[in-house]
């Protein structure tokens, strides 16, 4: 079976980030796709009801929730949620702009 799901909390910034991802015609569909799940899982669902409302396997889902919940839980974050790498070698208190894809 799946262990425990990893929980997601999300400040405003990363919320109107992600919500913004899902708007913009522009945005990379892959980036579309993890946007929901993270904002799915922030609002309570489970795993599996977030798989069955994408169409997905929920390892996948899981994956996302780890790795989301990962990347702004470590206390020096060097990539970003898309993948792309931090430029500045420092670490901050706050998470703001570490969602932002790379131009």
């Amino acid at each position: 079976m799946f262990s425990d799901a990893r929980e997601v909390r999300l400040g405003p910034d990363e919320r109107a980030e992600l919500e913004a991802w899902l708007r913009a015609p522009t945005s990379e569909q892959r980036h579309v796709f993890r946007a929901r799940i993270v904002l799915m899982a922030a609002e309570g669902l489970s795993t599996r009801a977030i798989a069955r409302n994408l169409g997905t396997m929920p390892r996948t889902v899981s994956y996302w929730r780890i790795r989301f919940a990962e990347k702004l839980g470590v206390k020096c974050r060097r990539t970003r949620f898309d993948g792309s790498r931090v430029r500045s070698a420092g670490c901050s208190g706050t998470t703001s702009g570490r969602l932002a894809r790379s131009a």
